[in-house]
């Protein structure tokens, strides 16, 4: 039992829960019955937790916890699996954590090891570099032949030779998109890695304290199942509890009927609940024509026969 529980344990707990004489239940000293409070002689019978024995207060403390636990752990289940679901959402904001983490981290050590200046055909989407005509830098997004670019010739002092135009097109700080046509063999100045460095570890350090919020504040998968383990173990336990208390006597006693039934409940066996007795109708209390004396009569049929005391004729 102290295993972690996959979904089809809980599914199988959830639906020997439903299969079982739908509750509430409650308790009258240590017997136990359907509904949230014991009405006498309409309250369905479910079983009793009485041993047979002076105590009497241990036997209404389990009947208790049997009642309980027809609501318990249908929602004990459901906290499971809303925790589940929780855990899920947390965990994929923590991969997406983990990844920006990664691929900050690999950009630092890329810039770690570039230099500070690099040609046209060396930029890369990501890299900052100050504009050529501007005091400002902006990040690459894209460097290729592009529209009018292409048709530009640049000429090279290297190679006193002439070059076709590249378009390097990147985003500033204020989000406005930039445009650079530029020969390829143009040096570029980078922004100086360490202020890049500062920038990138401020954000790390933002994720970092996000992962924080998700990381050691709840507790984990298997925490929660042996949390479900225990309620189940102490479930079985009073059911042991009933069966020894009624054979430890030379004569043994009837084990309580309510034990198979919880048994069979967490042993995953289907029961199929006994229908509900008919509710006796309550007597109403006796009216002033209700009495022993009382007669019915009908009308013209049985009322008495009056004679007229004036002409004779009857009434």
């Amino acid at each position: 039992m102290s295993a972690p529980m996959d979904d089809q344990r809980l599914d199988e707990i959830l639906d020997r829960a439903n299969t079982a004489t739908k509750g509430p239940w409650c308790t009258d000293s240590w017997e136990i019955y359907q509904g949230a409070e014991y009405v006498p002689g309409i309250s369905f019978w479910i079983g009793e937790t009485c041993r047979g024995t002076s105590d009497l207060e241990q036997d209404r403390a389990d009947a208790a916890f049997v009642a309980a636990a027809r609501t318990d752990v249908p929602e004990l289940v459901a906290e499971v699996q809303r925790l589940r679901a929780e855990r899920h959402s947390t965990n994929e904001a923590l991969d997406d954590a983990v990844e920006q983490l990664r691929v900050q981290r690999d950009r630092i050590a890329e810039l770690e090891t570039r230099g500070s200046r690099a040609r046209t055909d060396e930029l890369v989407p990501g890299d900052r570099v100050w504009h050529p005509y501007e005091m400002a830098c902006f990040t690459v997004t894209r460097v290729a032949p592009d529209g009018s670019a292409s048709g530009l010739l640049f000429h090279n002092r290297a190679t006193d030779g002439n070059e076709s135009g590249l378009r390097v097109t990147g985003t500033d700080d204020s989000g406005e998109t930039v445009h650079v046509d530029c020969a390829p063999s143009y040096l570029w100045t980078r922004e100086d890695p360490t202020a890049e460095v500062k920038r990138l570890q401020a954000r790390i350090a933002e994720l970092e304290a996000e992962r924080k919020k998700y990381v050691g504040v709840e507790p984990t998968i298997a925490e929660e199942m042996a949390y479900m383990s225990r309620c189940l173990d102490a479930v079985y336990a009073v059911c042991d509890a009933a069966e020894k208390q009624a054979t430890r006597w030379e004569h043994p006693l009837p084990v309580p009927e309510w034990v198979a039934m919880i048994r069979n409940a967490a042993d995953g066996v289907t029961v199929n609940a006994p229908a509900l007795p008919p509710v006796p109708q309550q007597r109403q209390t006796e009216g002033p024509h209700d009495g022993p004396n009382h007669h019915d009569y009908a009308l013209s049929r049985d009322l008495p026969v009056i004679p007229n005391p004036r002409d004779g004729e009857v009434l």
